[in-house]
């Protein structure tokens, strides 16, 4: 989300310095670094990079990517003054984002929030992005006397490796920010990114999967950048390019589901139901079913490869069906219908398939779109024998 206009590919930035100027009913305020006190929630902010400001090519160049691309979004379908607050730092950890009342702990299976006596104080050795509370301490709590609308919130890779803390922390940052801006779900809303595809670690699409416990709190929304990596990012495949998309999809969800516009789709397709299909002695056939709901006018089927110049192809990752504790590549073959995609795994034949999975991999292979443009989310599925022929039209 720090990613500014300034460092994005030409054609984005300098269609956006062109018609900043056309946006003066978007106003702009940016959180600043290098505050020096955080060892408690502050009332003033102790460095601003942008005070409230109309949007021209000055204001927005220095100003978050996605931020500015999405508010621009939102204002050409709504027409009404908005205000857009950037308080971002790259590479920095969730727990830097969390009050220090807010801690996590397990209760019943459910994550809570717990206060606690025995809180540790600020690190001064680490830098403040790396340091528990102290980027909301200087980053968030002045602003909590104000009314926010929604929250847009990409963030999560620098807690790679960390998933199942992530799994307790994410939800527990929606609760704590809530409950510091005295604001009840229906008033503030929060939608975040899915975490692009990057070759960082084996451990990334477990804390994808982490960040759907998101999902479990009222009045929270994904959007996916699964398919969108950049190996060759002039920044790193970390820093992605295409910020225009990721703003646009974000656009798209909070237009629907916080203005309960119609005609702004932004559901990923949802697996319904994995059939194997009974063909004796042949290579092995499953039939993946989609909500119907979910696929717009009708899924289909795009080329994707593993990048040559990834540093392990390991990490990349398409189709994919378990028989025992093996894991087989399947191929996609026909869209079947408008919402079901038939899959062939040529090394398994008459034994049983258990669980397919897809994108499973720090690189997911995207191949599978809906007739709105949007990808396949990575999924594991329990997969079913199915009392049909590959030779079927339907099961």
């Amino acid at each position: 989300m720090a990613f500014p206009i300034n460092a994005e590919h030409n054609a984005t930035r300098a269609e956006a310095l062109r018609v900043a100027a056309k946006y003066g009913d978007i106003r702009l305020f940016s959180v600043g670094k290098g505050a020096e006190v955080g060892d408690a929630p502050q009332r003033h902010f102790q460095n601003v990079d942008t005070r409230w400001t109309p949007s021209d090519a000055d204001s927005v160049e220095s100003f978050s990517a996605v931020c500015w691309l999405f508010g621009r979004d939102l204002y050409d379908k709504l027409k009404i003054p908005i205000g857009l607050i950037a308080s971002a730092w790259g590479n920095s950890k969730i727990e830097c984002w969390l009050s220090r009342q807010a801690r996590w702990c397990r209760h019943a299976g459910r994550c809570t929030i717990a206060h606690r006596k025995d809180e540790r104080p600020v690190n001064p050795n680490l830098p403040a992005h790396r340091n528990s509370s102290f980027l909301f301490n200087t980053n968030i709590a002045p602003m909590t006397p104000m009314r926010l609308r929604a929250v847009l919130l990409y963030q999560a890779e620098s807690n790679i490796d960390e998933d199942q803390y992530y799994k307790c922390a994410f939800p527990a940052l929606i609760d704590d920010w809530r409950s510091h801006f005295n604001a009840t779900p229906d008033e503030l809303w929060f939608f975040f990114v899915h975490l692009h595809p990057f070759p960082a670690s084996h451990a990334l699409p477990m804390l994808r999967k982490t960040q759907l416990k998101g999902l479990d709190k009222p009045n929270v929304a994904m959007v996916s950048a699964v398919d969108l990596g950049d190996l060759e990012a002039p920044h790193g495949p970390l820093h992605p390019r295409n910020k225009r998309e990721v703003a646009h999809r974000l656009y798209r969800a909070v237009l629907t589901r916080l203005y309960g516009e119609p005609d702004a789709p932004h559901r990923y397709p949802n697996v319904t139901y994995a059939l194997q299909l009974q063909d004796q002695g042949k290579p092995a056939y499953v039939l993946v079913s989609f909500d119907p709901g979910s696929v717009g006018s009708a899924l289909s089927l795009r080329p994707a490869a593993c990048p040559g110049s990834i540093p392990d192809p390991r990490m990349c990752a398409g189709f994919e069906v378990r028989v025992g504790d093996w894991w087989y590549d399947a191929e996609p073959v026909r869209v079947v219908g408008t919402h079901t995609l038939l899959l062939h795994a040529p090394e398994v034949r008459s034994r049983t398939i258990k669980e397919v999975r897809y994108g499973f991999g720090a690189w997911p292979l995207c191949s599978v779109y809906n007739g709105n443009g949007l990808p396949a989310l990575p999924f594991e599925f329990r997969v079913r024998p199915g009392d049909c022929n590959v030779d079927d039209q339907l099961c």
